[in-house]
């Protein structure tokens, strides 16, 4: 019996020598300004559904940028807030350096919004996917597609693209700093993100050889050359999980691929409460984990185990220390050592080290996103987001339009 106290807090040590090392292995974004030998021009995109409480922040940030030739369009996927109206003024305020389009069609059978909105909207100012140009201007050196909750600082941009034009990356993404407010986004966020880079770990998706792949969509720069190779989003039109699928195809093109610890450069608030994070990762967790239900049941019992285990051995020494058993300090070694690295995980993750006394909460909702998107996948049911609802992962159900405000 002793040895489980023991190898509890010897899993967790291990960890935390892998977190650190795949957390070095990543480039970081420091918020200095680079200095290249010239501004790259970059074409930023912003699709925005019904996201009138950033939008406005979420284009400042975007227009503030520095060192780079920016240009940037925002298309508007029929919202049914006032998004359009909160993006009109950043835009009357840009000297043209930003457009609005509005979308006035739903995607089609078989095509997901975002990879929709993102063809829409390069369409929209004339860009051509083979010659990569925009209209008669010059082809940009860089393409950004940018989420509409997220903040930039204003080095953001030149650090991606100098990252990208040095290392000759046909894709790059970053990981960004969570904003979370909320006890639920405390609780669960950081079980949800240790999830994500637990399949494909940073190093590898950083090795050129190895076939690793992970991408951000929120905050992800492509060149010309490689979007254009392999067919831009409307290849993977279908595709819910839309960045990953488009750097699992860059990648295999032979175009390297980067992620960046972006934290110092940029920051979202993904969800504000349990119901929207259950909905939000419920949509693609069944495909972040590899898209088998034996994967999903792995990933979810490992996370079940790790998150527990610790507060299993705290109540076991508890006991034993009732009880008289000398061995409680074992069990109390088994619950303080996984506790003391959860929080300085966190910490390094700027999140608040205290809500690590809640992580076996946050092991149950990572664990039942994955039970319910599993469920969800292998019956093939809908998945609903953004007010549209998708069957396994695709766009081929029928649209759902939302409520009218």
């Amino acid at each position: 019996m002793v040895a489980i106290p023991l190898t509890v807090a010897l899993v967790w040590l291990v960890l935390a020598v892998v977190t650190r090392r795949e957390t070095k292995a990543m480039p970081r974004f420091t918020g200095v300004m680079p200095r290249p030998s010239e501004q790259a021009r970059v074409l930023a995109v912003v699709p925005a559904r019904n996201e009138a409480e950033v939008i406005a922040t979420c284009l400042k940030g975007l227009l503030n940028q520095q060192g780079v030739d920016l240009r940037a369009v925002v298309y508007d996927d029929r919202s049914q807030d006032q998004t359009v109206a909160r993006a009109q003024e950043v835009v009357d305020a840009s000297n043209g350096r930003l457009t609005l389009l509005r979308g006035t069609q739903e995607p089609p059978p078989g095509w997901c919004g975002k990879p929709h909105a993102l063809i829409r909207a390069l369409d929209g100012v004339g860009y051509h996917l083979v010659r990569g140009r925009v209209g008669e201007e010059a082809a940009p050196h860089l393409l950004l597609f940018l989420d509409a909750d997220v903040v930039l600082r204003p080095t953001a941009v030149a650090e991606m693209s100098e990252l990208m034009l040095e290392k000759g990356l046909g894709l790059c993404s970053a990981l960004p700093h969570l904003v979370a407010r909320s006890f639920w986004e405390r609780v669960a966020g950081p079980s949800v993100g240790a999830l994500v880079t637990a399949r494909s770990r940073p190093s590898r998706v950083n090795a050129r050889q190895d076939p690793a792949v992970l991408a951000n969509g929120q905050f992800l720069m492509v060149t010309p050359e490689a979007y254009g190779y392999v067919g831009g989003h409307e290849a993977v039109k279908g595709e819910v999980l839309e960045d990953v699928a488009l750097a699992t195809r860059i990648k295999r093109s032979g175009h390297p691929i980067g992620l960046v610890d972006g934290q110092k450069v940029m920051a979202t608030r993904m969800y504000q409460s349990l119901g929207e994070l259950w909905e939000g990762w419920t949509k693609n967790a069944f495909k972040l984990v590899g898209g088998t239900v034996g994967k999903a049941l792995m990933y979810a019992v490992l996370t079940l185990v790790l998150g527990w285990t610790p507060f299993v051995s705290g109540v076991t020494s508890v006991v034993a220390l009732a009880s008289g058993n000398p061995q409680w300090p074992l069990w109390l070694a088994g619950y303080l050592v996984p506790l003391g690295i959860q929080m300085l995980l966190r910490r390094v993750g700027g999140q608040q080290a205290v809500y690590a006394l809640f992580a076996p909460l946050g092991a149950a909702v990572v664990a039942g996103v994955l039970a319910k998107a599993t469920f969800t996948a292998v019956r093939k049911g809908r998945v609903t987001w953004k007010g549209r609802t998708y069957v396994d992962g695709v766009g081929t159900a029928p649209v759902k339009q939302p409520p009218s405000r």
